[in-house]
């Protein structure tokens, strides 16, 4: 289903931000998510996906939580960037590849809820001894 770049915006807004949509869409509810939680993608991981669908995978690797407000991301269109430098776990073993894809989901481990994802622009390559970094110049333009 395509979006407006008005809803387009309101719903990563909303997923990100924790900014309501009037009338649609709150955080009144006794114990609203405060973090989301960053996962690193090989490939798109599709309308069907959950946090797991093609997720880099090295040992050592975790998630990512990340404030959900303002705090945490602008946002602009269907594009976000992040307010701080967000780096995942260092790289230990083999297992080389490139993470192409930026997801955002509801769970620190396991197959939780993917709300959104986005391509990466840089891309990241995943290689042994380096800790992948997404910097605030890093674009992610969500499917939304």
């Amino acid at each position: 289903m395509p979006y407006t770049t008005a809803s387009a915006n309101a719903l990563l807004k909303l997923i990100l931000q924790a900014t309501p949509i009037s009338g649609l869409a709150d955080n009144a509810v006794t114990a609203p998510l405060t973090v989301v939680y960053a996962s690193l993608h090989t490939a798109a991981p599709g309308a069907g996906a959950n946090q797991s669908t093609n997720e880099v995978a090295y040992p050592g690797y975790a998630r990512v939580a990340i404030t959900r407000g303002p705090t945490g991301w602008t946002v602009a269109g269907n594009v976000a960037n992040l307010v701080a430098a967000m780096e995942f776990v260092e790289v230990s073993g083999t297992g080389i590849s490139t993470a192409t894809h930026l997801g955002v989901g509801t769970a620190a481990a396991g197959n939780g809820i993917l709300l959104t994802y986005g391509a990466l622009d840089p891309v990241i390559p995943i290689q042994a001894g380096v800790a992948p970094r997404l910097k605030t110049a890093t674009k992610v333009t969500f499917e939304v």
